[in-house]
C-alpha cells in the first residue's frame, strides 16, 4: 500500500475514513480529511516505501535511478536517493536488496566517471589525442571533466585504477609541457630549413607556431620562462627581441624581392606586399633620424639598398644617358625631342649644378666623356650636316653606312635623323635641308646605282672629319 502510494502519487483512504469520524461543519471536509491522512501516514513512518515507489516510477520514465540532486519535479525524492547512498550500511538487507533489484547505483561518482571515460575514448579515436579543449563546444562537460582529472591527481584524490586506465589511453597529465615540446620540435625543423628561428606571426604554413614563438618572448620578458627552456631556445638561435625578429623577417622578404627584380626599390604601394613597401620607406626615414642600428644598415647595404630615393632617379637618367652616348657618340642631348623625355633637361641641369654632385656621380660622368661646358644642339646639328654635305660631295649620295668606322658619330647622326623624322621631332627647316641634300628617309639596302668607286661601301680610305 505504501509503495503503491509512491508509484501512483496518491493513497486510497477508504479504510482510513471507516475508522475516523470528522466532527464539525461540512465546509472543507474533504480538504481536512486529506490533510489529516497525510500527517498520520507520515507519523506512522511509511515514507521509505513511498519514496521507493516514486523511485520505481522515475526509473520507468527515465530508464535509471540516478535522480538529479536538485530535481525540480521532486526535490524530496532527490534528497532521499542521496540519503540511501550515504546510509547504505544502516539499511536493512531487505531494502538494499530491493534497491539492487531496481538497478540502483550506489557509487554515483564511479558511474559518472565511467561514462565520461567512455566519451574520452571516443574523442581519442576521432581526434588522435586526449586533450579535450576546456570549452569544447561539442561537449563542454567533457572538457571540464578532463581538467578535473588532472586536478584530482595533483591532490591525490584519483584512484590508482583510474590513473592506470587513463595512462593506457595516452592521457597527458601536463598538456602544457607536451604542447611546448611539440612546438619546440616544430621550431627545430623550421630552423633546419630556413637557418633561423624568426617564424612570422601569421606564417601561412603554421600560424599556431608563429603565435607560440611570440608567447615564448612574452614569458621570457615577464620572468615566466624556465631556465631550462630558455637555454634550449637560446641554443637554437632564438631571437628574443621581437622588434629585431620582425625586422629580420622583413629583410628576408626584401632579399627575396631583390632576387626576383634585381633591386631593392619596392614601390610604396606594391599590391603583392603592401607591408614591404611601407617597411622600405620606414628604413630610409629611420636612417635620416639616426634611429636605425648599425648592423641593420650593414645588412641593407649588402643588399644594395638605395637610401636616397633621388639617387635612384639619378641613376635611371644616367643609364639613359649612357644609351644615348652609345647611339649618338656624344652626351649632348637636345632639350627637345630625343629618345628619353626629360633627358635633355636633366643633362643641362647637371652642368648648372656640377658643384652639388657627389664625387662618385662626377666620376661616372667623366668616365662617359661628359662635356661639362656642352655645346648648343643647333650648332652640333649644323656641324654634322656639314659633314654629311662633305660625304655626299665625295661619294655622290647621303647614305652613310651604319657602322662606318671613319666617322661613326656621323653614321649614328644620319640614322637618328631618320628616326626623328618618323617621330616628327625634326624642325621644318631641318627636314627641308636634308631633303634638298638628297637624304633618303628610308634607309636603302645598298649603295645606289652609279655610286662612285670611292664609295665607303667599297673600301675608301679617305675620311671625313668626325668633329
Amino acid at each position: 500500500m505504501r509503495e503503491a502510494r509512491g508509484r501512483i502519487k496518491g493513497y486510497d483512504d477508504q479504510r482510513f475514513r471507516e475508522r475516523v469520524e470528522v466532527l464539525g461543519p461540512e465546509v472543507s471536509l474533504e480538504l481536512l480529511r486529506g490533510a489529516i491522512t497525510t500527517v498520520c501516514l507520515d507519523r506512522l513512518g511509511v515514507l521509505w516505501d513511498e519514496r521507493y515507489g516514486q523511485l520505481v516510477a522515475y526509473k520507468n520514465e527515465h530508464g535509471d535511478c540516478n535522480v538529479p540532486t536538485k530535481w525540480p519535479d521532486n526535490p524530496t525524492l532527490a534528497l532521499w536517493v542521496v540519503t540511501q547512498r550515504a546510509g547504505k550500511d544502516h539499511l536493512s538487507a531487505d531494502r538494499v536488496g530491493r534497491l539492487d533489484a531496481l538497478g540502483f547505483t550506489w557509487d554515483i561518482h564511479g558511474a559518472s566517471w565511467e561514462t565520461a571515460f567512455q566519451k574520452l575514448k571516443l574523442f581519442k579515436e576521432t581526434q588522435g589525442h586526449c586533450n579535450v579543449p576546456h570549452l569544447w563546444p561539442e561537449d563542454r562537460a567533457l572538457g571540464f571533466w578532463v581538467a578535473g582529472q588532472r586536478r584530482r591527481r595533483l591532490s591525490q584524490a584519483l584512484a590508482m585504477d583510474q590513473i592506470e586506465r587513463l595512462d593506457q589511453l595516452g592521457f597527458e597529465w601536463d598538456p602544457y609541457t607536451a604542447e611546448w615540446e611539440t612546438n619546440f620540435q616544430k621550431l627545430t625543423d623550421f630552423q633546419r630549413t630556413y637557418n633561423h628561428c624568426r617564424v612570422p606571426s601569421a606564417w601561412p604554413d603554421d600560424r599556431a607556431l608563429g603565435r607560440w614563438v611570440n608567447r615564448q618572448r612574452t614569458f621570457q620578458h615577464s620572468g615566466r620562462l624556465s631556465a631550462d627552456r630558455f637555454q634550449r631556445l637560446d641554443a637554437l638561435g632564438f631571437c628574443w627581441d621581437a622588434d629585431a625578429a620582425v625586422w629580420e623577417i622583413m629583410c628576408d622578404r626584401l632579399a627575396a624581392y631583390k632576387e626576383r627584380f634585381g633591386d631593392c626599390n619596392v614601390p610604396a604601394v606594391w599590391p603583392k606586399d603592401r607591408d614591404l613597401g611601407q617597411w622600405v620607406r620606414v628604413q630610409r626615414t629611420r636612417r635620416l633620424r639616426r634611429t636605425i642600428r648599425t648592423n641593420q644598415i650593414n645588412r641593407l647595404d649588402a643588399l644594395g639598398f638605395t637610401w636616397d630615393i633621388h639617387d635612384r632617379a639619378w641613376e635611371t637618367k644616367f643609364q639613359q644617358l649612357k644609351q644615348f652616348k652609345q647611339t649618338h657618340g656624344h652626351c649632348n642631348v637636345p632639350r627637345q625631342g630625343g629618345q628619353a623625355p626629360g633627358l635633355g633637361t636633366w643633362v643641362n641641369n647637371l652642368r648648372a649644378r656640377k658643384d652639388r654632385l657627389s664625387p662618385e656621380q662626377t666620376q661616372k660622368l667623366d668616365a662617359l666623356a661628359f662635356e661639362w661646358e656642352g655645346r648648343d644642339w643647333d650648332v652640333l646639328w649644323d656641324e654634322r650636316y656639314g659633314q654629311l654635305v662633305a660625304f655626299k660631295k665625295q661619294f655622290g649620295y647621303c647614305n652613310v653606312p651604319r657602322n662606318w668606322q671613319q666617322n661613326l658619330p656621323l653614321a649614328n647622326w644620319v640614322g637618328t635623323q631618320r628616326q626623328w623624322y618618323r617621330k616628327d621631332w625634326l624642325s621644318p627647316d631641318q627636314i627641308q635641308k636634308l631633303t634638298a641634300l638628297g637624304l633618303e628617309w628610308k634607309r636603302p639596302a645598298s649603295a645606289p646605282p652609279g655610286a662612285r668607286s670611292t664609295s665607303p661601301m667599297r673600301g675608301s680610305t679617305r675620311s671625313i672629319g668626325s668633329g
